[in-house]
């Protein structure tokens, strides 16, 4: 059986606090993915590593599909 989940990993490598922001589309709509409904934001800090969401497959025996996935990044101010 294929592999049915992708893993989005976001890594923090600077060495201050940032709020990471990622959001998820596709081009088809019949795509084969189950992709989250609003974007998912959450703060990293100094060389930290997370697993934002896992995407699973519609149907595990067809693609992926298309996805395009936007990041943002922003410096967190705050101390």
């Amino acid at each position: 059986m294929p592999p049915v989940l992708l893993r989005v990993l976001v890594t923090n490598k600077n060495r201050q606090r940032i709020t990471v922001k990622v959001t998820f589309s596709s081009d088809d709509e019949v795509s084969n993915l189950v992709l989250p409904n609003s974007s998912i934001k959450d703060l990293f800090f100094d060389n930290d590593t997370r697993c934002l969401c896992h995407i699973q497959k519609v149907h595990p025996h067809k693609p992926f599909g298309d996805l395009k996935v936007n990041v943002e990044v922003k410096e967190d101010s705050t101390s």
